[in-house]
This record gives structure tokens, sequence and C-alpha cells, in this order.
């Protein structure tokens, strides 16, 4: 058995040591942190990078540190550079440092988000090191949402706090910070150019679905081919069949993309394999050694598969018993 790694005691460590080890365990602690909070944050991200990875002198920055410890920002887009002079609507607002927050699926704008994004945009200024230079007047916040608190815009724009633009789907907020901010409803903006923002709803519009396998043909750039295919890859995660049934209707789409969904779909086909056999050994139709070498297993193998299934269908039989009497 391998001995547990021994951890320096503080008190025997010079300053310099204690300093050291502190940057060590932060990297740590940031590594462990630094990843989507969900499918719908990393296809945000595969949207976000297929218009600012055009940019000049521009990127992402995902999930950014506000401190040493505390909350995180969604997405910081900088931009060392002039924006493009076709940037899309959402984007014209944009200066140096852009605080994004994102709003997944079921995930409403309330008021609270609105104050905490304010909060967020003045604690990334307060809080940036030097060399990261971030200067006030050089930030903007935007919070990208597809559902919102009912009647809270109505109520934002008697009172002054929200403006429509000539946008549909772009709102200003006003006077509660000094700096730009926007927020972006995703299911009320139009335009083939926001596809790939509008697939990340709970309810997808098949001609998004379009505009993006579209654009993933005319394409020969690699790096877009692959912020598309996450894309993809998410709403047929979340909407099953959507994103495959249109593969398979087109011979240019299945060259393109069939060898990255192949495998996605290969599994779901096994599962219902495994699935009848499972109900053909119990009905005796087939001998579970027979069942095991169809599905490329061992008996031990398929049998402790065939436990398994049975346990899990037979806890989701009872916990929809127990819901529908509770109902």
């Amino acid at each position: 058995m391998e001995d547990k790694k021994t951890l320096p005691d503080p008190s025997e460590m010079t300053e310099k040591e204690r300093q050291e080890r502190i940057k060590e365990l932060l990297t740590e602690l940031k590594a462990l942190r630094s990843f989507p909070r969900s499918d719908y944050h990393k296809g945000f991200e595969d949207a976000l990078q297929l218009d600012v990875g055009s940019w000049d002198e521009s990127w992402v920055i995902r999930e950014h540190t506000l401190g040493e410890d505390a909350p995180r920002i969604d997405f910081i887009v900088a931009s060392g550079g002039k924006l493009p002079p076709d940037v899309k609507a959402v984007f014209k607002r944009f200066l140096r440092k852009n605080v994004i927050e994102f709003k997944g699926p079921g995930d409403k704008v309330t008021r609270l988000t609105i104050r905490k994004v304010a909060a967020y945009a003045y604690f990334y200024i307060a809080t940036a090191k030097p060399e990261e230079d971030v200067k006030i007047g050089e930030v903007t916040a935007t919070i990208f949402a597809s559902e919102r608190e009912k009647g809270l815009f109505e109520e934002m724009e008697k009172s002054g706090q929200l403006e429509k633009t000539d946008v549909k789907g772009i709102y200003l907020v006003k006077g509660i910070i000094d700096m730009p901010f926007q927020i972006v409803m995703t299911s009320e903006i139009e335009g083939a150019e926001y596809a790939a923002y509008r697939v990340l709803k709970s309810q997808v519009d098949e001609k998004d679905v379009d505009y993006l396998l579209q654009a993933m043909k005319k394409t020969t750039d690699q790096q877009t081919r692959d912020h598309l295919r996450g894309l993809l890859g998410i709403v047929e995660e979340k909407h099953t069949g959507m994103v495959l049934k249109k593969i398979e209707e087109d011979e240019k789409m299945r060259d393109v993309l069939w060898e990255y969904f192949k495998p996605q779909r290969d599994a779901e086909v096994a599962d219902t394999t495994r699935t009848i056999y499972f109900s053909l050994v119990q009905d005796g139709d087939l001998t579970i050694d027979r069942a095991a070498q169809k599905s490329g297993m061992t008996t031990d193998q398929f049998r402790q598969q065939m436990e398994e299934y049975n346990r899990t269908h037979t806890q989701a039989q009872t916990a929809q018993t127990a819901q529908t009497q509770t109902v």
C-alpha cells in the first residue's frame, strides 16, 4: 500500500516556502474548480468562441475567480483590439473586458440575478491584478438567458431601469451600475446568426439545428467545426434524435458528422439490444450464456448488468408508483 504524502508543517516553513506553498495550493484549487457547471455552459462557450474566435486579439476567459476564495464569473470576453466592423448586435457595446453571466434552461433572470452580475462586475474591477489591466470605463456586463421572472421586465421598464433596444431580445439595464449593462434574451433574439445561442434552450427549433448544420457544411476551419460539433452534441444529448435524424437524411452531413455521433448512436443501440436480451433471458426464451455471447460479455458480466438493470428498473417503478399515489 502506497504511503500517504506527508504534508509540510507550516510552522516549520520559511516565509518564502509558505508563499510558494500558497501558490501551489491556489493553482490546485483553480484546476479543481475549472470545469463547466453544466453541458449548457459548455455549449454557450462554444457559441461564444464561434464569434469571439474570429476577432483580433480577443479571447474568452472561463469561470474567472474573483479574488483568492470567492464566486466565479461564468465568462469574460477580453479584447485587446478593435471589434470587427460587422460584429453582431449583442456585442456592439462590448469594451476591453466584458463580464458575462449565462443562465441555462430553467434558470430565470430575476432581480437578484441582475444585482449579482452588477456586483460581479464591480468586484472584477476591484480584485483585478495589475497585469490583468482592468480599468474603470473599460468593463461591461451582459446576461444571456432564455427565461425571466414573470413581470420583471415590465416592472423595470416602468421604473426606468430597463430599456428596449432596436434589436428584439436585447435590453439595456439602467441606473444600477455606471457601466454598459445589457440582458440578451436568447428566446427572443432573431436571425440565423444567433442560432448557436438559441439551441441552448429547453425547446429547440429544428430550423436552428439546420442553421448549425449548414454552417458545418460551409466551413473548413477545424476549430469552428469543433465548436459546432460541441453545440450539436449537446442538442442531440438533450433532444435525442433531433440531430442524428438530419445527419442520416443528408449524405454530405453524414461524411462530416457521422464519425462524431456514431459512438453515441452505437451506445444507444447496444443499450436497447441488451435490454431486449435481459427480457428474453428472464422469460426463458434465451439462455444467459447465449445472451452474454451475443452481447460480447462473459456470463458473469451479463448477469451483473442484468441484476443492476432490474434493480434500477424496480426503483424507478417504485418511485413512480409513490408519486402517483401522492398526487
